[in-house]
Protein backbone atom coordinates (compact mmCIF):
# COMPACT_ATOMS: atom_id res chain seq x y z
CA UNK A 1 0.00 0.00 0.00
CA UNK A 2 1.01 3.77 -1.09
CA UNK A 3 1.49 6.32 1.36
CA UNK A 4 0.57 9.69 0.76
CA UNK A 5 2.94 12.35 0.83
CA UNK A 6 2.30 14.80 3.48
CA UNK A 7 1.93 18.61 2.35
CA UNK A 8 4.36 21.06 3.81
CA UNK A 9 1.98 24.25 4.90
CA UNK A 10 2.87 27.07 3.50
CA UNK A 11 4.33 29.62 5.72
CA UNK A 12 4.21 33.68 4.93
CA UNK A 13 7.51 35.14 5.69
CA UNK A 14 8.99 38.26 6.57
CA UNK A 15 12.14 39.74 4.68
CA UNK A 16 14.01 39.16 8.00
CA UNK A 17 13.14 35.73 7.88
CA UNK A 18 14.70 34.92 4.42
CA UNK A 19 17.60 32.32 3.99
CA UNK A 20 20.48 34.19 3.44
CA UNK A 21 22.16 33.00 -0.32
CA UNK A 22 24.59 30.16 0.06
CA UNK A 23 28.32 30.90 -0.52
CA UNK A 24 29.26 30.61 -4.18
CA UNK A 25 25.85 31.36 -5.52
CA UNK A 26 25.13 34.68 -6.70
CA UNK A 27 23.34 37.53 -5.30
CA UNK A 28 20.32 39.09 -6.45
CA UNK A 29 21.11 41.86 -9.06
CA UNK A 30 19.33 44.55 -6.46
CA UNK A 31 21.38 43.39 -3.53
CA UNK A 32 24.55 43.20 -4.97
CA UNK A 33 27.43 46.16 -5.77
CA UNK A 34 30.19 46.62 -7.43
CA UNK A 35 33.30 49.42 -6.96
CA UNK A 36 33.13 52.72 -9.41
CA UNK A 37 36.97 54.03 -10.19
CA UNK A 38 36.77 56.29 -6.95
CA UNK A 39 36.34 53.29 -4.63
CA UNK A 40 33.29 53.43 -3.51
CA UNK A 41 30.69 50.88 -3.63
CA UNK A 42 27.35 51.44 -6.38
CA UNK A 43 24.19 49.87 -6.18
CA UNK A 44 23.98 47.66 -9.35
CA UNK A 45 20.60 48.31 -11.30
CA UNK A 46 18.05 45.88 -11.46
CA UNK A 47 16.99 44.95 -15.29
CA UNK A 48 13.86 47.07 -14.99
CA UNK A 49 15.95 50.00 -14.32
CA UNK A 50 17.91 49.76 -17.25
CA UNK A 51 15.03 49.36 -19.64
CA UNK A 52 13.78 52.19 -18.30
CA UNK A 53 17.44 54.03 -18.53
CA UNK A 54 17.72 52.84 -21.97
CA UNK A 55 14.04 54.58 -23.24
CA UNK A 56 15.02 57.50 -21.62
CA UNK A 57 17.64 57.67 -23.83
CA UNK A 58 16.03 57.72 -27.07
CA UNK A 59 15.61 60.72 -28.75
CA UNK A 60 12.41 62.25 -27.90
CA UNK A 61 9.20 61.62 -30.36
CA UNK A 62 6.92 64.89 -31.32
CA UNK A 63 4.01 65.81 -28.73
CA UNK A 64 0.60 65.91 -29.90
CA UNK A 65 -0.89 69.10 -29.20
CA UNK A 66 -4.82 68.53 -28.13
CA UNK A 67 -5.13 69.84 -31.18
CA UNK A 68 -3.68 67.39 -33.14
CA UNK A 69 -6.02 65.15 -35.28
CA UNK A 70 -3.62 62.78 -36.72
CA UNK A 71 -4.87 63.59 -40.14
CA UNK A 72 -4.12 61.59 -43.22
CA UNK A 73 -0.90 62.31 -45.88
CA UNK A 74 -1.52 65.02 -47.91
CA UNK A 75 -4.88 67.19 -45.38
CA UNK A 76 -3.23 69.81 -42.99
CA UNK A 77 -5.58 71.84 -40.28
CA UNK A 78 -6.15 74.42 -43.26
CA UNK A 79 -8.28 72.24 -44.81
CA UNK A 80 -10.69 71.73 -41.84
CA UNK A 81 -10.83 75.59 -41.01
CA UNK A 82 -14.08 76.75 -42.66
CA UNK A 83 -14.64 78.97 -45.49
CA UNK A 84 -17.43 81.41 -46.15
CA UNK A 85 -19.06 79.73 -49.05
CA UNK A 86 -18.81 76.04 -47.20
CA UNK A 87 -22.53 76.10 -46.56
CA UNK A 88 -24.05 77.98 -48.86
CA UNK A 89 -24.81 76.77 -52.78
CA UNK A 90 -22.16 77.33 -55.26
CA UNK A 91 -23.68 80.49 -57.64
CA UNK A 92 -22.47 77.93 -60.65
CA UNK A 93 -24.98 75.99 -60.26
CA UNK A 94 -27.76 78.31 -59.66
CA UNK A 95 -27.04 80.27 -62.63
CA UNK A 96 -26.65 77.05 -64.72
CA UNK A 97 -29.94 76.12 -63.47
CA UNK A 98 -31.74 79.21 -64.13
CA UNK A 99 -30.41 79.60 -67.57
CA UNK A 100 -32.21 75.96 -68.47
CA UNK A 101 -35.12 77.21 -67.05
CA UNK A 102 -34.95 80.23 -69.02
CA UNK A 103 -34.58 77.98 -72.21
CA UNK A 104 -37.42 75.82 -71.56
CA UNK A 105 -39.67 78.63 -71.09
CA UNK A 106 -38.76 80.38 -74.50
CA UNK A 107 -39.35 76.99 -76.11
CA UNK A 108 -36.20 76.98 -78.04
CA UNK A 109 -35.65 73.31 -76.75
CA UNK A 110 -38.48 72.25 -78.01
CA UNK A 111 -42.40 72.14 -77.91
CA UNK A 112 -43.27 75.28 -77.42
CA UNK A 113 -46.83 74.92 -77.77
CA UNK A 114 -48.38 75.60 -81.53
CA UNK A 115 -47.62 78.07 -83.99
CA UNK A 116 -50.00 79.54 -85.87
CA UNK A 117 -49.74 80.69 -89.65
CA UNK A 118 -52.87 81.50 -92.15
CA UNK A 119 -53.49 81.60 -95.96
CA UNK A 120 -56.34 84.14 -97.52
CA UNK A 121 -57.63 83.34 -101.49
CA UNK A 122 -60.57 84.61 -102.78
CA UNK A 123 -62.83 81.75 -102.18
CA UNK A 124 -61.68 81.01 -98.85
CA UNK A 125 -59.14 81.30 -95.92
CA UNK A 126 -57.35 78.93 -94.10
CA UNK A 127 -55.17 78.69 -90.90
CA UNK A 128 -52.69 76.14 -89.89
CA UNK A 129 -51.64 75.36 -85.76
CA UNK A 130 -48.33 73.30 -85.22
CA UNK A 131 -45.64 73.05 -83.99
CA UNK A 132 -42.76 74.45 -84.85
CA UNK A 133 -40.07 73.13 -82.85
CA UNK A 134 -40.56 69.55 -81.38
CA UNK A 135 -38.11 66.99 -79.88
CA UNK A 136 -37.97 63.32 -81.15
CA UNK A 137 -40.99 61.06 -80.52
CA UNK A 138 -43.36 63.44 -79.07
CA UNK A 139 -46.73 63.45 -80.25
CA UNK A 140 -48.17 66.46 -81.48
CA UNK A 141 -51.44 67.36 -83.44
CA UNK A 142 -52.02 70.17 -86.13
CA UNK A 143 -54.96 72.19 -86.56
CA UNK A 144 -56.76 73.76 -89.56
CA UNK A 145 -59.46 76.08 -89.43
CA UNK A 146 -61.35 76.70 -92.53
CA UNK A 147 -63.33 79.80 -93.30
CA UNK A 148 -65.69 79.74 -96.55
CA UNK A 149 -66.28 83.07 -98.43
CA UNK A 150 -68.30 81.13 -100.97
CA UNK A 151 -69.89 78.05 -101.98
CA UNK A 152 -67.48 74.68 -101.31
CA UNK A 153 -68.75 71.71 -103.32
CA UNK A 154 -66.18 69.29 -101.83
CA UNK A 155 -63.63 70.72 -99.20
CA UNK A 156 -60.08 69.08 -100.04
CA UNK A 157 -57.01 69.47 -98.02
CA UNK A 158 -53.88 68.56 -99.53
CA UNK A 159 -50.51 67.92 -97.92
CA UNK A 160 -46.98 67.19 -99.29
CA UNK A 161 -45.66 63.97 -98.11
CA UNK A 162 -41.84 65.98 -97.02
CA UNK A 163 -44.17 67.54 -94.25
CA UNK A 164 -45.21 64.51 -92.81
CA UNK A 165 -41.90 62.32 -93.29
CA UNK A 166 -40.95 60.28 -90.72
CA UNK A 167 -44.50 61.40 -89.00
CA UNK A 168 -46.92 58.90 -87.92
CA UNK A 169 -50.47 59.93 -88.59
CA UNK A 170 -52.93 58.45 -85.88
CA UNK A 171 -55.89 59.97 -86.67
CA UNK A 172 -57.57 62.95 -88.44
CA UNK A 173 -60.99 64.40 -86.76
CA UNK A 174 -63.70 64.78 -88.44
CA UNK A 175 -62.70 61.50 -90.85
CA UNK A 176 -62.69 62.58 -94.23
CA UNK A 177 -64.70 60.87 -96.60
CA UNK A 178 -61.90 59.77 -99.33
CA UNK A 179 -58.18 59.79 -99.10
CA UNK A 180 -55.67 58.97 -101.17
CA UNK A 181 -52.42 59.36 -102.16
CA UNK A 182 -52.40 60.09 -105.96
CA UNK A 183 -50.08 62.77 -108.00
CA UNK A 184 -47.48 62.26 -105.16
CA UNK A 185 -49.97 64.06 -102.51
CA UNK A 186 -52.40 63.03 -99.70
CA UNK A 187 -55.71 64.27 -100.59
CA UNK A 188 -58.44 64.36 -97.95
CA UNK A 189 -61.93 65.32 -99.16
CA UNK A 190 -64.98 66.41 -97.09
CA UNK A 191 -67.94 67.79 -97.26
CA UNK A 192 -69.62 70.69 -98.95
CA UNK A 193 -69.44 74.37 -97.04
CA UNK A 194 -71.63 77.95 -97.59
CA UNK A 195 -70.53 80.97 -97.72
CA UNK A 196 -69.08 82.51 -93.77
CA UNK A 197 -69.33 78.79 -92.84
CA UNK A 198 -66.34 77.50 -90.93
CA UNK A 199 -64.57 74.39 -90.64
CA UNK A 200 -62.21 72.53 -88.22
CA UNK A 201 -60.15 69.41 -88.76
CA UNK A 202 -57.72 68.11 -86.60
CA UNK A 203 -54.95 65.44 -87.25
CA UNK A 204 -52.60 63.59 -83.89
CA UNK A 205 -49.42 62.70 -85.08
CA UNK A 206 -46.05 61.46 -83.16
CA UNK A 207 -42.41 62.12 -84.27
CA UNK A 208 -40.80 58.74 -85.48
CA UNK A 209 -37.73 58.39 -83.12
CA UNK A 210 -35.41 58.22 -85.84
CA UNK A 211 -35.90 61.10 -87.13
CA UNK A 212 -33.70 64.85 -86.72
CA UNK A 213 -33.16 67.60 -88.53
CA UNK A 214 -36.22 69.73 -90.13
CA UNK A 215 -39.39 68.43 -92.63
CA UNK A 216 -41.52 71.45 -94.54
CA UNK A 217 -44.35 71.48 -97.16
CA UNK A 218 -46.84 73.05 -98.78
CA UNK A 219 -50.56 72.73 -97.31
CA UNK A 220 -53.01 73.09 -100.04
CA UNK A 221 -56.85 73.88 -99.47
CA UNK A 222 -59.07 72.84 -103.12
CA UNK A 223 -62.73 72.52 -103.74
CA UNK A 224 -63.22 70.32 -106.22
CA UNK A 225 -59.43 69.81 -107.33
CA UNK A 226 -59.32 73.66 -107.91
CA UNK A 227 -56.68 75.50 -105.67
CA UNK A 228 -58.44 77.95 -103.28
CA UNK A 229 -55.09 78.76 -100.95
CA UNK A 230 -51.63 77.31 -100.33
CA UNK A 231 -49.92 77.45 -97.24
CA UNK A 232 -46.01 76.50 -96.34
CA UNK A 233 -45.28 74.78 -92.93
CA UNK A 234 -41.71 73.59 -91.51
CA UNK A 235 -41.34 71.81 -88.09
CA UNK A 236 -37.53 72.00 -86.54
CA UNK A 237 -37.09 68.24 -84.60
CA UNK A 238 -34.69 67.97 -82.19
CA UNK A 239 -32.90 65.44 -80.14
Amino acid sequence: MVKAKARTPFVLRTQAQLPTPAAGHAAHPERTARSDPSGQAAPTASVGQSRKRRFLQRPPYPMKTPDDTGLPHGLQEAHLRPRWYDRHASPLSVVVLGLLMVLGLTGWLGHAGLESRSAEGPGASFRVEMPAVIRTGDFFEMLVHVHARQDIRRLELEIEPSLWQNITVNGMVPAPDKESGEDGTFNFQFGALKPGQDALIKVSAQINPRLLGRVEGDIRLKDSGQPLATLHRSMKVLF
